[in-house]
């Protein structure tokens, strides 16, 4: 049987600590069942140290635009508040298609 292809996408870079644990779990992670890969904004430790454990890296998810707009600029109008769901969108369809071109089966 083929491993399920698992999608984790995390929108930090950084080490905190969701991605200690995310980091546990990627190295316990049966590979005879599970083929992880990694969806996140931009290179970062994270991202370093998710490939010496041989997990492939996508880049660009979610938006790293959209990661920059502040939660308090929204409330104020504004063009950070205007292009707030167009950009939400994007990234969000930008997933969906690196979903489908990596035949995921699984996506956290």
């Amino acid at each position: 049987m083929a491993a399920y292809r698992l999608l984790v996408v995390d929108h930090a870079v950084e080490m905190g600590g969701a991605e200690v644990i995310l980091l546990q779990f990627l190295e316990k992670l049966d590979r005879g069942l599970f083929d992880p890969g990694l969806a996140c904004p931009h290179e970062g430790p994270l991202t370093q140290r998710v490939r010496r454990m041989g997990v492939h890296v996508y880049l660009g998810h979610p938006s790293p635009r959209l990661l920059r707009i502040k939660r308090d600029s929204l409330g104020g109008g504004g063009p950070a508040a205007l292009a707030y769901p167009l950009d939400l969108m994007v990234s969000a369809a930008r997933l969906a298609a690196l979903i489908r071109r990596g035949r995921f089966h699984l996506v956290l």
